[in-house]
């Protein structure tokens, strides 16, 4: 028996015929298939800690001109940006070089890990609970926007996921 594509090419030489996949539905992902875990795309950890670096560079800058509730705002951002562009685990790692730097740059005592404010404990609290709701909000999104895919192209975007590992829009966070 000829397979079905080939059959529409013979009889619509004029027909352009693109095959999503030829994986049946229910095959094991490429990363199952062979046995091995995701890769770790280690760059994206690098990156974060250049964007917490460059953080606490600019932090430092502006230091004396800004209150310490403005400067934590710097490095709350510099965590959302690295969640919406890095992915779940650099945010996480990002949040936490956040945290610690600003409390061992800008916390007194200075230059120590030492907090003598019971008030900047619930700050660093915030700063973590602030960068991991955003990231879980960016996964819900990309959840809902896998969903959507799979509503409106069925089987096949439901091939194309299985044979991936992965879901075409690009703005989702990733995996690792």
């Amino acid at each position: 028996r000829r397979d079905p594509a080939a059959r529409i090419g013979d009889l619509a030489p004029d027909l352009d015929v693109v095959i999503v996949s030829r994986a049946p539905v229910g095959s094991p992902t490429r990363a199952e298939a062979d046995g091995r875990p995701r890769e770790v795309r280690w760059h994206r950890y690098g990156i974060a800690l250049a964007i917490s670096a460059a953080t606490a560079a600019a932090a430092f800058a502006v230091f004396e001109y800004f209150d310490l509730a403005n400067t934590v705002m710097l490095f709350l951002l510099a965590v959302v940006v690295t969640a919406a562009t890095q992915g779940r685990g650099p945010a996480i790692v990002s949040a936490i070089v956040n945290v610690l730097a600003f409390d061992v740059l800008f916390v007194p005592p200075r230059y120590s890990l030492a907090v003598t404010d019971v008030r900047y404990l619930f700050t660093f609290a915030v700063m973590l609970v602030v960068g991991l709701v955003h990231l879980v909000l960016m996964i819900v999104k990309a959840r809902n926007e896998e969903r959507h895919l799979l509503a409106v192209h069925g089987d096949a975007y439901a091939r194309y996921i299985e044979r991936t590992g992965r879901f075409v829009p690009r703005l989702a966070a990733p995996r690792h």
